[in-house]
């Protein structure tokens, strides 16, 4: 049973420093934090290392432990001498912004509008990082009894891959018990299934497709696919949706379809490019019978 007491001082607590929560919030969201595991800065490029290096001067700041594992997690905790380690796990890298063409506005300068946070990060994941901090700092200022270190790990790969996660578990031990802040209140025991695959066709397109690609993580529906074709091409594009772009290149005709972007795991309302492209150049008189298996 929690004490109604200490609950009310938690609350006065957050209500108290809302204003200095936000600003955290906002102060670590204008980090680009893409990961990037082709950088030659590794183990993610030093964007991620930025962010979390970043965080953890906070954490030092405020009076925390910290202690950084080879740029993979970095941890801050709260240790009031127990035997375990009740662990929270967050990540401070993002999905890729994608066109900044796109934005209303920079999405990394976070700004608040009709009572929301807008800005690359600020929902998925850094709030969960900033959330478990201030919860921290609110059990230390309080002197609040604990029976369990409280110890935050700050992720730098969640989106692409969580090698981050992997690392730290092959070398170091783990929380007896540990939360992630990020689902929807007041918690979830379980998510959805993941399905993730190469569908590789027998063979390569004809000569009549110099490129074809689309999207940057595989948790995304994206929202451009591009195709390139040879000048010489026979296909005949007169009949592509009036939504495509096409543009004469000096690396062949490059045809744009525009979708909407959404995460993969709320794809209502989200409008996959990828589909629209191949089946509008299946359609595509003139395409040759290999090509149009492949693309349908």
């Amino acid at each position: 049973m929690i004490d109604k007491n200490v609950l009310e001082k938690v609350n006065a607590y957050i209500d108290e420093h809302k204003d200095d929560i936000i600003a955290d919030l906002m102060d670590v969201s204008s980090i680009r934090s893409v990961t990037d595991a082709t950088s030659d800065v590794k183990p993610f490029g030093q964007e991620c290392i930025d962010v979390l290096e970043h965080m953890l001067k906070k954490g030092a700041d405020a009076g925390f432990e910290t202690h950084n594992y080879e740029n993979y997690i970095g941890t801050i905790t709260l240790n009031v001498n127990a035997d375990k380690d009740l662990g929270s796990w967050a990540h401070l890298d993002v999905v890729p912004e994608g066109e900044l063409s796109e934005w209303m506005a920079d999405p990394y300068k976070p700004y608040i509008k009709d009572g929301y946070i807008f800005g690359r990060g600020v929902s998925d994941n850094k709030s969960g990082v900033i959330g478990t901090f201030w919860i921290q700092r609110c059990f230390k200022d309080l002197q609040l009894p604990l029976n369990h270190n409280i110890k935050l790990f700050c992720g730098t790969n969640e989106e692409k891959g969580m090698a981050d996660v992997e690392y730290y578990v092959a070398n170091y031990p783990c929380p007896q018990f540990s939360l992630v802040p990020d689902a929807g209140f007041p918690g979830a025991c379980g998510e959805f299934g993941r399905l993730q695959f190469d569908l590789v066709a027998d063979k390569a397109l004809s000569s009549d497709f110099v490129d074809i690609f689309a999207g940057s993580v595989f948790n995304a529906i994206p929202n451009k696919a591009t195709a390139i074709l040879a000048k010489d091409t026979n296909i005949d594009l007169s009949g592509l949706p009036e939504d495509f772009t096409v543009t004469n290149t000096d690396n062949g005709i490059e045809i744009v379809a525009p979708g909407v972007a959404s995460h993969a795991a709320f794809p209502e309302g989200g409008v996959n490019a990828i589909y629209k492209l191949t089946k509008a150049l299946a359609a595509c008189k003139g395409i040759k019978a290999e090509d149009k298996a492949i693309l349908d």
